[in-house]
């Protein structure tokens, strides 16, 4: 199974059309985690299956009856599916925030900070695969992140994850976990 991250398209299209350049017929669902989440409908058009969360500044989030983060099993796997990677002051004051949700997955996908990462905190990992906007304030590059997942000789589930930038489709992070 192949899932496409992205994240913070701000509704640049163009970007969004590069991307499908790149991943048509090779994807099996594309997640956005918010900012403009609603750009990914014309990923649906193109019929890719898309899962999303919307963003803090996306008029759903503040809807009480709208999922702001989601748990998804993908290939046995818990996913935490957000766009914050903490509370934000417009959630709301009884709600779960990553933080306490975290603990009831394996990994952690989130957007919001326009900053492409992969690492591990108390034994969850945690992915940002940055933003695709091509003008961005916060000096990194138009990016996401390809998730492949795969089994070893000792049952482990693998995520080979690999963090690409828009324009030159080059590799700015890869990583592989053992889950």
């Amino acid at each position: 199974m192949k899932l496409c991250l992205i994240s913070d398209t701000h509704g640049d299209f163009d970007s969004i059309d590069s991307l499908i350049e790149k991943i048509k017929g090779n994807i099996d669902s594309v997640i956005h985690l918010g900012d403009d989440s609603t750009d990914a409908n014309i990923l649906v058009e193109k019929e890719f299956k898309v899962i999303k969360v919307p963003g803090v500044f996306e008029p759903t989030y503040h809807n009480i009856t709208t999922s702001r983060r989601r748990i998804e099993e993908f290939e046995g796997i818990k996913f935490l599916l957000t766009h914050t990677p903490r509370k934000h002051e417009n959630d709301f004051p009884d709600e779960e925030g990553p933080e306490e949700l975290s603990k009831k997955v394996n990994v952690v996908l989130y957007g919001h900070t326009h900053i492409p990462s992969i690492e591990t905190r108390e034994n969850v990992v945690w992915i940002n695969p940055g933003h695709m906007k091509r003008q961005d304030k916060r000096g990194f590059p138009p990016t996401y992140c390809i998730l492949e997942f795969s089994s070893n000789d000792k049952k482990d589930k693998v995520i080979n994850a690999n963090i690409i930038e828009l324009s030159s489709n080059n590799s700015i992070i890869e990583k592989t976990l053992k889950l």
